[in-house]
């Protein structure tokens, strides 16, 4: 097959042989010579992995600001009309970077047996898609995986974004990091497929981290049901703050951001590392001002150990 030959060029290794594409064994994996497959199913959503038709799912998704407004940067006001959308340009430059993603970076991993690619969520009363869901390398340690959801806005209110995070943190992962450790596979005869994945830094999946936004209170809910606590923070850097009372969020966000701000504190945080307090439930909480995307972030964290110590 022509493009295992250039997996062998580029010295990845054969992907999943002949003979292999049985021994995974998985409720949730197959694979035949076309990649990795994946398909997940829950009472509200059936969940696939990323397929080129879907382009135009993402590119609807990713041009929308009331998708966009908890995801990456947000939005801000110079990328909008005076009616709320995203201006032409705007529009124009995000197609063109999730086209990029999409067609260049998510479809060849799947290609190469690699899991850290997008799941699509299609609702299943209505069998479209709605939820974007993605487990990409960490860009901290290895084992990490970063986890990042969107859902279609006119679908938002329905429970597709918990029972996404739900599968993904429960079933999703724990299948990644078995078979990433090698269970259930022959350590000889199998070692490509354990290498596909142990995709993460070249290790089996061991924690997912996540992010949210202060104001985002249902993203902040979700994560915390499904096992998600707040990330450590360095003992050296970590800042005590009065308890903000502020149920939406959007207070102790517009706080965080001065505390980065030399015009109103006399010793301004530093952007990229990360803070503690606790809000006004008493709730630990560490921030951060992310460096990619400019603005104040939650951090959380969920260990996945007890899937196959």
């Amino acid at each position: 097959m022509k493009f295992i030959t250039r997996l062998v060029l580029l010295s990845l290794g054969p992907f999943f042989t002949q003979t292999s594409y049985a021994v995974l064994n998985s409720e949730i994996f197959t694979c035949d010579e076309t990649g990795l497959h994946a398909h997940l199913l829950t009472e509200k959503l059936e969940g696939r992995e990323l397929k080129r038709e879907n382009l135009p799912f993402y590119q609807n998704l990713f041009t929308d600001p009331r998708a966009m407004k908890s995801f990456g940067h947000g939005v801000k006001p110079e990328e909008l009309t005076a009616e709320g959308k995203f201006t032409e340009a705007e529009v124009t430059a995000r197609g063109n970077t999730i086209e990029k993603y999409v067609l260049t970076l998510w479809l060849p991993r799947l290609e190469q047996g690699s899991p850290h690619a997008p799941m699509v969520f299609y609702a299943r009363d209505e069998s479209k898609p709605t939820v974007h869901c993605a487990v990409g390398p960490g860009a901290s340690e290895p084992g990490v995986g970063t986890l990042g959801y969107v859902v279609d806005p006119d679908q938002q209110g329905k429970g597709y974004a918990s029972c996404t995070v739900h599968s993904i943190v429960n079933e999703w992962s724990a299948e990644v990091r078995r078979i990433g450790l090698g269970i259930g596979l022959d350590e000889i005869q199998d070692q490509n497929i354990i290498a596909a994945f142990c995709c993460f830094k070249d290790r089996p999946l061991e924690r997912l981290d996540a992010t949210a936004t202060p104001s985002n209170g249902a993203s902040i809910h979700i994560l915390e049901k499904n096992g998600f606590t707040a990330a450590p923070s360095l003992a050296e850097h970590s800042y005590a703050l009065e308890t903000m009372e502020d149920p939406s969020g959007t207070a102790v966000e517009d706080q965080l951001v001065k505390l980065y701000d030399a015009a109103h504190t006399p010793n301004p945080l530093t952007p990229g590392l990360r803070y503690a307090f606790n809000d006004s439930n008493g709730s630990p909480r560490t921030f951060g001002k992310d460096l990619d995307y400019g603005c104040i972030k939650y951090y959380f964290e969920n260990s996945l150990h007890n899937h196959f110590r």
